[in-house]
């Protein structure tokens, strides 16, 4: 029996455009809640974002913001944990001095907003504007008095693969992880997006046979290893195919998760 539905949003839940079928999620949703299913939006966004994406002025639905670095359900905050101030100043230092991270363009997702360099591209800020609800410009990263749940970094001219071998053999005590797309995400150590579903699933005493998860991409990896119905998207990546135990029909620009969650709820072998 289903009892939790967890998807990641990017290259999974949203098609390309940043946009789903809205129509179709607010039906199912419908079914979702009158069947006592939690869902569960698992994500490298801020939390604040998701809601507005999901225009969830009610607080209804459930978030795994920053890679799993903040819980919030029903408006309630289940969980949270933060880069230490000192992890923080030995990533800022390391992207100063090591000459294959210069010019990294760099969001501190943060407990009051999300910040970025005054001097960052015009194109940069647009582009994280689909990301955070709203991104404060500043001059120094070291004089915000702020609590940081992520680091998001991204290089315009290189895939970020050098870069984020080169940050976990640095940062041993932070967790460095792709985000997709050429980004990388530096979150708390011991964070990830699967261990804040079995924090869930404790909470609400749900097993990993009675939890679904979607996702495409490496910063899912966890995810998908935290339950049985784990599914790959038709579009994921190789590796995410090989850890899943299922591969969606469709992919995520034709909306692939909201069909494959009503073939689920519709089929009695899965209840």
């Amino acid at each position: 029996m289903i009892k939790m539905i967890a998807t990641d949003m990017d290259g999974t839940f949203l098609r390309d455009d940043k946009k789903f079928d809205r129509e179709a999620f607010n039906q199912l949703q419908q079914q979702i809640k009158a069947s006592g299913i939690k869902f569960v939006i698992a994500s490298g966004n801020q939390y604040q974002h998701l809601q507005d994406v999901f225009d969830d002025r009610q607080n209804e639905l459930t978030y795994i913001s920053d890679n799993g670095a903040l819980i919030v359900s029903q408006g309630k905050t289940i969980a949270q944990n933060f880069i230490s101030h000192q992890s923080l100043s030995a990533a800022l230092s390391l992207l100063e001095t090591e000459s294959i991270l210069k010019n990294a363009l760099i969001v501190l997702s943060g407990r009051k907003d999300a910040y970025m360099s005054v001097n960052a591209p015009v194109d940069f800020y647009r582009e994280a504007q689909r990301y955070y609800r709203h991104v404060s410009l500043i001059t120094d990263f070291t004089q915000i008095k702020d609590d940081y749940f992520k680091i998001a970094l991204a290089w315009f001219d290189r895939s970020g693969i050098e870069q984020e071998a080169l940050l976990k053999s640095k940062l041993t005590d932070v967790h460095v992880t792709s985000s997709g797309y050429g980004g990388i995400d530096i979150i708390p150590a011991n964070i990830n997006k699967g261990i804040a579903i079995e924090q869930l699933q404790k909470y609400w005493q749900i097993t990993p046979q009675e939890t679904v998860a979607f996702g495409d991409n490496n910063n899912d990896l966890e995810l998908l290893k935290s339950c049985e119905l784990s599914f790959a998207m038709k579009n994921a990546n190789d590796l995410i195919k090989q850890v899943a135990n299922f591969e969606t029909t469709y992919n995520n620009n034709d909306d692939g998760v909201l069909k494959q969650v009503r073939q689920l709820l519709d089929h009695d072998s899965y209840k």
